[in-house]
């Protein structure tokens, strides 16, 4: 069954006025980078918690990453939509931010298929699709439109990599 994977959160910074967002949230991240963005005269802190992106900018704080690897430390397995609020209520415990309050940008819904052959065989076998452009992609597919990505690749292979 299809389930939960990739998040993508937007808390803006009106939605948690009692922490200063530069100053408390860079402090709980790894692999910290600061940018000066010149133009617009603000400072953009990016890194990661655990498996997460993090950015945080004057504005807000943009978090994304697999709910999967994050609750489950694999992205083999799905997730639902308690365990979607469970990684949620995680990730604002751990931060101190009220994601609750967050908009969703980005969702992707997975699900594994276990499959007779090697997917190379399905993938060579997945031709056009109405409305998606098609593009072959890191031993994958990848079909997109506007807003829409369908994208059928490797999982096994793709964890041996890591």
């Amino acid at each position: 069954m299809a389930g939960y994977d990739t998040l993508k959160l937007w808390l803006p910074n009106y939605e948690a006025p009692e922490c200063d967002l530069l100053a408390e949230i860079p402090l709980m991240l790894n692999e910290r980078v600061d940018l000066h963005n010149h133009n617009q005269a603000e400072v953009i802190v990016l890194g990661y918690h655990r498996n997460l992106r993090v950015s945080v900018r004057p504005s807000g704080v943009s978090i994304e990453g697999s709910a999967n690897k994050y609750l489950l430390g694999q992205n083999l397995e799905t997730i639902s939509r308690e365990q979607a609020k469970e990684y949620i209520g995680s990730i604002s415990h751990e931060l101190n931010l009220p994601l609750h309050l967050a908009k969703v940008s980005r969702i992707d819904f997975s699900d594994n298929m276990e499959m007779e052959y090697k997917p190379e065989t399905y993938l060579k076998k997945l031709g056009a699709a109405r409305h998606f452009k098609r593009f072959e992609k890191d031993k994958g597919l990848k079909y997109h439109k506007a807003n829409c990505d369908l994208i059928f690749y490797d999982k096994i292979a793709e964890m041996n990599k890591t």
